[in-house]
């Protein structure tokens, strides 16, 4: 009987062992969203200093250099979003090789010629 006890408490101590991982889990998950919470209630709070500093009313003169720095980097990426359209438009669609008309099958990629029967080129490895 002493071997069934051993086993009894080795099972219950497993499950008390799992029990406490799983509540543990849930007080890292509150935890968590706790902080997203905080997170989105100062970047509110930056926001509405932002505001203030864009329409001309900084009420605290130590947060205005970190306001200013905001703005820079605001420009820096309409500078960067500005050139990622300039790319774009410059820069034609990717258009597909037209085979020749021939034996064998072309590629769309590359436009290598492949032997009939073919599932992949032999050239790009596109499926054929």
């Amino acid at each position: 009987m002493a071997f069934f006890d051993k086993l009894n408490d080795l099972a219950k101590n497993v499950g008390d062992k799992a029990n406490d991982a799983i509540e543990t889990t849930k007080l890292h998950s509150k935890i968590n969203g706790e902080k997203t919470e905080i997170a989105n209630l100062c970047r509110q709070i930056g926001e509405y200093y932002c505001a203030k500093y864009a329409a001309g009313d900084c009420p605290d003169p130590e947060v205005s250099p970190l306001i200013a720095a905001v703005g820079t980097h605001k420009a820096t990426i309409a500078e960067a979003e500005a050139q990622i359209r300039e790319l774009k438009e410059e820069t034609p669609a990717a258009s597909t090789v037209s085979p020749p008309a021939a034996d064998g099958i072309y590629c769309t990629a590359c436009g290598e010629k492949n032997g009939e029967g073919t599932k992949f080129c032999r050239n790009c490895g596109n499926k054929l």
